[in-house]
Protein backbone atom coordinates (compact mmCIF):
# COMPACT_ATOMS: atom_id res chain seq x y z
CA UNK A 1 0.00 0.00 0.00
CA UNK A 2 1.19 3.65 -1.22
CA UNK A 3 2.51 5.41 2.15
CA UNK A 4 0.66 8.07 1.68
CA UNK A 5 -2.87 6.76 1.73
CA UNK A 6 -1.34 5.32 4.84
CA UNK A 7 -0.60 8.57 6.18
CA UNK A 8 -4.66 9.60 5.23
CA UNK A 9 -5.66 6.70 6.91
CA UNK A 10 -3.79 7.53 10.38
CA UNK A 11 -5.04 11.61 9.94
CA UNK A 12 -8.43 10.28 9.48
CA UNK A 13 -8.78 7.88 12.53
CA UNK A 14 -7.80 11.75 14.92
CA UNK A 15 -10.79 12.81 12.85
CA UNK A 16 -13.19 12.16 15.15
CA UNK A 17 -16.14 14.26 16.71
CA UNK A 18 -18.62 13.32 19.50
CA UNK A 19 -21.85 15.47 19.43
CA UNK A 20 -24.26 14.09 22.37
CA UNK A 21 -23.94 10.22 21.93
CA UNK A 22 -23.77 10.36 18.15
CA UNK A 23 -19.99 10.17 16.98
CA UNK A 24 -18.86 10.94 13.81
CA UNK A 25 -15.74 10.89 11.68
CA UNK A 26 -14.78 13.58 9.25
CA UNK A 27 -13.85 12.04 5.05
CA UNK A 28 -12.59 13.89 2.72
CA UNK A 29 -13.85 12.19 -0.11
CA UNK A 30 -12.97 12.37 -3.86
CA UNK A 31 -14.26 15.49 -4.80
CA UNK A 32 -12.30 17.02 -1.98
CA UNK A 33 -14.83 18.33 0.37
CA UNK A 34 -14.23 17.11 4.21
CA UNK A 35 -17.51 15.69 5.32
CA UNK A 36 -18.81 14.36 8.66
CA UNK A 37 -20.62 11.54 8.65
CA UNK A 38 -21.61 8.46 11.35
CA UNK A 39 -18.47 6.92 12.88
CA UNK A 40 -19.85 4.30 12.10
CA UNK A 41 -23.06 4.69 10.05
CA UNK A 42 -25.87 2.07 10.01
CA UNK A 43 -27.94 2.86 7.10
CA UNK A 44 -26.50 3.43 3.90
CA UNK A 45 -27.83 4.35 0.82
CA UNK A 46 -25.33 3.69 -1.78
CA UNK A 47 -25.44 4.83 -5.62
CA UNK A 48 -21.71 3.96 -6.42
CA UNK A 49 -20.81 0.39 -8.07
CA UNK A 50 -17.23 0.52 -6.86
CA UNK A 51 -18.00 1.78 -3.82
CA UNK A 52 -20.93 -1.16 -3.12
CA UNK A 53 -17.91 -3.04 -4.14
CA UNK A 54 -16.00 -2.51 -1.73
CA UNK A 55 -18.72 -2.43 1.36
CA UNK A 56 -19.70 -6.03 0.25
CA UNK A 57 -15.49 -6.96 0.43
CA UNK A 58 -15.73 -5.28 3.42
CA UNK A 59 -18.56 -7.73 5.00
CA UNK A 60 -20.44 -4.75 5.83
CA UNK A 61 -23.33 -4.91 3.07
CA UNK A 62 -25.87 -5.61 6.09
CA UNK A 63 -25.86 -1.41 6.30
CA UNK A 64 -26.63 -0.97 2.47
CA UNK A 65 -30.58 -0.12 3.12
CA UNK A 66 -30.51 0.80 -0.88
CA UNK A 67 -28.94 1.28 -4.09
CA UNK A 68 -28.89 2.11 -7.37
CA UNK A 69 -30.02 -0.76 -10.58
CA UNK A 70 -25.85 -0.15 -11.38
CA UNK A 71 -25.12 -1.42 -7.98
CA UNK A 72 -25.05 -5.01 -9.15
CA UNK A 73 -21.89 -6.73 -8.39
CA UNK A 74 -22.05 -9.03 -6.38
CA UNK A 75 -25.50 -10.51 -7.21
CA UNK A 76 -25.90 -10.47 -3.74
CA UNK A 77 -26.76 -7.07 -4.01
CA UNK A 78 -29.47 -7.70 -5.89
CA UNK A 79 -31.81 -8.09 -3.05
CA UNK A 80 -31.05 -4.62 -1.68
CA UNK A 81 -34.25 -2.21 -2.80
CA UNK A 82 -33.30 -0.06 -5.48
CA UNK A 83 -33.85 3.31 -5.77
CA UNK A 84 -33.18 4.26 -9.18
CA UNK A 85 -31.03 3.41 -12.40
CA UNK A 86 -28.24 4.98 -11.91
CA UNK A 87 -26.70 7.80 -9.74
CA UNK A 88 -27.82 10.69 -11.95
CA UNK A 89 -31.21 9.01 -11.78
CA UNK A 90 -32.58 8.54 -8.24
CA UNK A 91 -35.90 9.19 -6.64
CA UNK A 92 -35.30 10.98 -3.61
CA UNK A 93 -38.03 10.44 -1.77
CA UNK A 94 -37.46 6.75 -1.74
CA UNK A 95 -33.93 7.55 -0.43
CA UNK A 96 -35.18 9.27 2.24
CA UNK A 97 -37.86 7.02 2.77
CA UNK A 98 -35.14 4.40 3.64
CA UNK A 99 -33.93 6.56 6.64
CA UNK A 100 -30.35 6.30 6.06
CA UNK A 101 -27.97 8.20 7.82
CA UNK A 102 -25.21 8.24 5.12
CA UNK A 103 -24.69 8.39 0.74
CA UNK A 104 -22.49 7.52 -1.44
CA UNK A 105 -23.16 9.15 -4.32
CA UNK A 106 -20.77 9.83 -7.38
CA UNK A 107 -18.44 12.95 -8.71
CA UNK A 108 -19.44 15.49 -10.73
CA UNK A 109 -22.70 15.52 -13.15
CA UNK A 110 -23.58 11.88 -12.43
CA UNK A 111 -25.04 12.92 -9.30
CA UNK A 112 -26.61 16.47 -9.78
CA UNK A 113 -26.18 19.07 -6.69
CA UNK A 114 -29.83 19.59 -6.71
CA UNK A 115 -30.12 16.21 -5.53
CA UNK A 116 -27.25 15.91 -3.12
CA UNK A 117 -28.95 19.42 -1.70
CA UNK A 118 -32.23 17.65 -1.30
CA UNK A 119 -30.76 15.12 0.88
CA UNK A 120 -28.38 17.12 2.67
CA UNK A 121 -31.61 19.70 3.63
CA UNK A 122 -32.64 16.71 5.37
CA UNK A 123 -29.67 16.01 7.40
CA UNK A 124 -28.50 13.14 5.86
CA UNK A 125 -24.47 13.86 5.02
CA UNK A 126 -23.23 12.17 1.08
CA UNK A 127 -19.87 11.20 0.40
CA UNK A 128 -18.99 11.64 -3.65
CA UNK A 129 -16.58 8.81 -5.49
CA UNK A 130 -16.28 7.69 -9.05
CA UNK A 131 -12.90 5.56 -8.35
CA UNK A 132 -12.63 5.10 -11.84
CA UNK A 133 -8.59 4.43 -11.95
CA UNK A 134 -7.07 2.70 -9.42
CA UNK A 135 -5.40 5.76 -8.15
CA UNK A 136 -9.12 6.91 -6.75
CA UNK A 137 -10.06 3.36 -6.15
CA UNK A 138 -7.15 2.90 -3.32
CA UNK A 139 -8.15 6.46 -1.06
CA UNK A 140 -12.07 5.00 -1.53
CA UNK A 141 -11.18 1.73 0.12
CA UNK A 142 -9.13 3.23 2.86
CA UNK A 143 -12.17 5.59 3.75
CA UNK A 144 -14.45 3.22 3.73
CA UNK A 145 -12.35 1.10 5.67
CA UNK A 146 -12.09 3.94 8.31
CA UNK A 147 -15.99 5.04 7.88
CA UNK A 148 -17.06 1.15 8.76
CA UNK A 149 -14.23 0.31 11.59
CA UNK A 150 -12.38 -2.14 9.19
CA UNK A 151 -9.22 -0.54 8.81
CA UNK A 152 -7.19 -3.71 8.88
CA UNK A 153 -9.78 -5.15 6.14
CA UNK A 154 -9.52 -2.47 4.20
CA UNK A 155 -5.37 -2.03 3.97
CA UNK A 156 -5.22 -5.75 3.57
CA UNK A 157 -7.82 -5.42 0.64
CA UNK A 158 -5.83 -2.36 -0.78
CA UNK A 159 -2.53 -4.24 -0.03
CA UNK A 160 -4.15 -7.32 -2.60
CA UNK A 161 -4.36 -4.84 -5.21
CA UNK A 162 -1.81 -2.71 -4.94
CA UNK A 163 0.77 -5.74 -5.26
CA UNK A 164 -0.48 -6.28 -8.43
CA UNK A 165 -0.39 -2.42 -9.40
CA UNK A 166 2.95 -2.27 -8.07
CA UNK A 167 4.33 -5.66 -10.11
CA UNK A 168 2.95 -3.58 -13.35
CA UNK A 169 4.80 -0.49 -12.22
CA UNK A 170 7.77 -2.27 -12.17
CA UNK A 171 7.81 -4.20 -15.31
CA UNK A 172 6.37 -1.43 -17.60
CA UNK A 173 8.37 1.42 -16.16
CA UNK A 174 12.10 0.17 -17.94
CA UNK A 175 10.39 0.51 -21.09
CA UNK A 176 11.54 3.01 -24.34
CA UNK A 177 8.97 4.50 -25.82
CA UNK A 178 9.23 2.37 -28.90
CA UNK A 179 8.70 -0.39 -26.95
CA UNK A 180 5.24 0.65 -26.06
CA UNK A 181 2.14 -0.32 -28.19
CA UNK A 182 -0.25 2.43 -29.66
CA UNK A 183 -3.01 1.59 -28.60
CA UNK A 184 -6.83 2.77 -29.38
CA UNK A 185 -9.35 2.80 -27.07
CA UNK A 186 -13.33 2.09 -28.24
CA UNK A 187 -15.35 3.19 -25.54
CA UNK A 188 -18.66 1.94 -24.08
CA UNK A 189 -19.47 -0.02 -26.78
CA UNK A 190 -18.61 3.15 -28.94
CA UNK A 191 -16.36 2.53 -32.54
CA UNK A 192 -15.88 6.77 -32.85
CA UNK A 193 -16.02 7.55 -29.02
CA UNK A 194 -12.39 7.25 -27.36
CA UNK A 195 -10.83 7.99 -23.70
CA UNK A 196 -8.79 11.63 -24.20
CA UNK A 197 -5.94 13.08 -22.59
CA UNK A 198 -7.96 13.38 -19.35
CA UNK A 199 -9.82 9.82 -19.23
CA UNK A 200 -9.41 6.81 -17.05
CA UNK A 201 -8.63 4.77 -20.00
CA UNK A 202 -5.69 6.81 -20.75
CA UNK A 203 -4.20 6.24 -17.44
CA UNK A 204 -4.68 2.67 -17.90
CA UNK A 205 -3.36 2.62 -20.69
CA UNK A 206 -0.28 4.71 -19.98
CA UNK A 207 0.23 2.48 -16.39
CA UNK A 208 0.47 -0.74 -18.25
CA UNK A 209 2.85 0.41 -21.13
CA UNK A 210 0.81 1.67 -23.70
CA UNK A 211 0.50 4.93 -25.68
CA UNK A 212 -3.09 6.48 -25.92
CA UNK A 213 -3.26 7.60 -29.85
CA UNK A 214 -6.00 9.92 -28.66
CA UNK A 215 -3.59 11.35 -25.70
CA UNK A 216 -3.14 14.66 -27.06
CA UNK A 217 -7.13 14.94 -27.41
CA UNK A 218 -8.68 17.19 -24.86
CA UNK A 219 -10.97 16.38 -22.25
CA UNK A 220 -12.44 12.69 -21.10
CA UNK A 221 -14.97 11.39 -23.45
CA UNK A 222 -13.70 11.91 -27.34
CA UNK A 223 -15.51 11.61 -30.54
CA UNK A 224 -13.42 10.53 -33.61
CA UNK A 225 -14.01 9.90 -36.97
CA UNK A 226 -13.64 6.67 -38.56
CA UNK A 227 -11.05 7.83 -41.30
CA UNK A 228 -9.04 9.22 -38.33
CA UNK A 229 -9.05 5.69 -36.69
CA UNK A 230 -7.84 4.55 -39.72
CA UNK A 231 -4.95 7.24 -40.47
CA UNK A 232 -3.94 6.53 -36.68
CA UNK A 233 -3.50 2.58 -37.52
CA UNK A 234 -2.40 1.62 -33.98
CA UNK A 235 -0.71 -1.43 -32.75
CA UNK A 236 -3.66 -2.58 -30.71
CA UNK A 237 -7.33 -2.36 -30.86
CA UNK A 238 -9.24 -2.64 -27.27
CA UNK A 239 -13.20 -2.16 -27.12
CA UNK A 240 -15.41 -1.92 -23.61
CA UNK A 241 -18.70 -3.90 -24.14
CA UNK A 242 -21.49 -2.92 -22.64
CA UNK A 243 -23.36 -5.55 -21.00
CA UNK A 244 -26.66 -5.56 -19.70
CA UNK A 245 -27.45 -5.57 -15.50
CA UNK A 246 -26.27 -9.20 -14.00
CA UNK A 247 -25.69 -10.73 -17.38
CA UNK A 248 -22.98 -12.79 -17.99
CA UNK A 249 -20.85 -11.98 -20.99
CA UNK A 250 -20.12 -14.92 -23.51
CA UNK A 251 -17.67 -15.90 -25.83
CA UNK A 252 -20.71 -15.90 -28.46
CA UNK A 253 -21.38 -12.41 -27.32
CA UNK A 254 -17.77 -11.08 -28.14
CA UNK A 255 -17.89 -12.69 -31.60
CA UNK A 256 -21.42 -10.96 -32.44
CA UNK A 257 -19.92 -7.75 -31.39
CA UNK A 258 -16.68 -7.70 -33.92
CA UNK A 259 -18.97 -9.50 -36.34
CA UNK A 260 -22.21 -6.71 -36.21
CA UNK A 261 -20.29 -3.51 -34.67
CA UNK A 262 -16.20 -3.09 -35.47
CA UNK A 263 -15.65 -5.55 -38.90
CA UNK A 264 -18.98 -4.15 -40.15
CA UNK A 265 -17.09 -0.21 -40.35
CA UNK A 266 -15.76 0.58 -43.88
CA UNK A 267 -11.73 -0.25 -43.97
CA UNK A 268 -11.71 -2.15 -39.77
CA UNK A 269 -11.13 -5.45 -41.25
CA UNK A 270 -7.74 -4.00 -43.33
CA UNK A 271 -6.02 -2.39 -40.01
CA UNK A 272 -3.10 -4.39 -39.41
CA UNK A 273 -4.54 -4.39 -35.59
CA UNK A 274 -7.38 -6.51 -36.34
CA UNK A 275 -5.50 -8.92 -39.19
CA UNK A 276 -2.99 -9.77 -36.34
CA UNK A 277 -4.90 -10.74 -34.07
CA UNK A 278 -4.87 -7.72 -31.92
CA UNK A 279 -8.43 -6.50 -31.35
CA UNK A 280 -9.41 -7.29 -27.82
CA UNK A 281 -12.58 -6.98 -26.12
CA UNK A 282 -13.41 -6.43 -22.27
CA UNK A 283 -16.80 -6.48 -20.59
CA UNK A 284 -17.21 -2.78 -19.11
CA UNK A 285 -18.04 -3.64 -15.92
CA UNK A 286 -14.36 -4.74 -15.54
CA UNK A 287 -13.09 -0.81 -15.73
CA UNK A 288 -14.18 -0.15 -12.15
CA UNK A 289 -14.18 -1.62 -8.65
CA UNK A 290 -12.14 -4.59 -7.09
CA UNK A 291 -11.68 -6.56 -10.97
CA UNK A 292 -10.00 -2.99 -12.65
CA UNK A 293 -6.95 -4.73 -11.34
CA UNK A 294 -8.01 -7.57 -13.59
CA UNK A 295 -8.10 -5.00 -16.75
CA UNK A 296 -4.70 -3.74 -15.81
CA UNK A 297 -3.42 -7.20 -15.81
CA UNK A 298 -5.25 -8.10 -19.09
CA UNK A 299 -3.72 -4.72 -20.73
CA UNK A 300 -0.21 -5.45 -19.74
CA UNK A 301 -0.42 -9.34 -21.07
CA UNK A 302 -1.92 -7.84 -24.46
CA UNK A 303 0.86 -5.31 -24.81
CA UNK A 304 3.21 -7.29 -24.11
CA UNK A 305 2.83 -11.01 -24.08
CA UNK A 306 6.33 -12.08 -23.41
CA UNK A 307 6.75 -9.39 -20.36
CA UNK A 308 3.52 -11.05 -18.51
CA UNK A 309 3.60 -14.55 -19.64
CA UNK A 310 3.83 -15.58 -16.19
CA UNK A 311 0.70 -13.95 -15.72
CA UNK A 312 -3.11 -15.46 -15.53
CA UNK A 313 -5.66 -12.00 -15.16
CA UNK A 314 -8.70 -14.93 -15.41
CA UNK A 315 -6.90 -16.68 -12.38
CA UNK A 316 -6.65 -12.97 -10.30
CA UNK A 317 -10.47 -12.37 -11.32
CA UNK A 318 -11.84 -15.73 -10.04
CA UNK A 319 -10.09 -14.86 -6.80
CA UNK A 320 -11.27 -11.69 -6.61
CA UNK A 321 -14.93 -13.28 -6.97
CA UNK A 322 -14.40 -15.87 -4.72
CA UNK A 323 -12.34 -14.30 -2.16
CA UNK A 324 -14.66 -10.63 -2.27
CA UNK A 325 -17.71 -11.98 -3.91
CA UNK A 326 -18.75 -14.52 -2.39
CA UNK A 327 -19.44 -16.25 -6.04
CA UNK A 328 -17.62 -18.33 -8.48
CA UNK A 329 -16.56 -16.58 -12.25
CA UNK A 330 -18.88 -17.85 -14.70
CA UNK A 331 -18.53 -16.58 -18.76
CA UNK A 332 -16.22 -14.71 -20.50
CA UNK A 333 -15.30 -11.33 -19.37
CA UNK A 334 -12.17 -10.70 -21.38
CA UNK A 335 -11.45 -12.00 -25.55
CA UNK A 336 -9.42 -11.98 -28.16
CA UNK A 337 -10.28 -11.77 -31.67
CA UNK A 338 -8.29 -14.35 -33.88
CA UNK A 339 -9.18 -13.83 -37.44
CA UNK A 340 -9.78 -17.30 -39.71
Amino acid sequence: MDKRYVLVLLIFSLSFVVSGSEETVTITDEAGRAVDVPYPPERIVCLVPSAAEVIYALDESDRMVGRTDDCDMPPALLDKPSVGTASNRVNVELILDLNPDLVIGRTGALFPEEIEEQIEMNGVPVLRYRALDLSTLFPMIEDLGVILKKEDEASELGDYIGGYYEMIKERVTPLSEDEKPQVYFMSMGHVDWTGGAESAGDERITDTGGVNVAEDLPGSLVYVSREWVLEEDPDVILYSRVSSSGEIPTAEDYEDTVEGTILSEPGFSDLPAVRDGRLYLFDISMASGLTEIVTYLQFAQWFHPQLFADVDPEAVHREIFEKYFDMELEGTWAYQYRPT
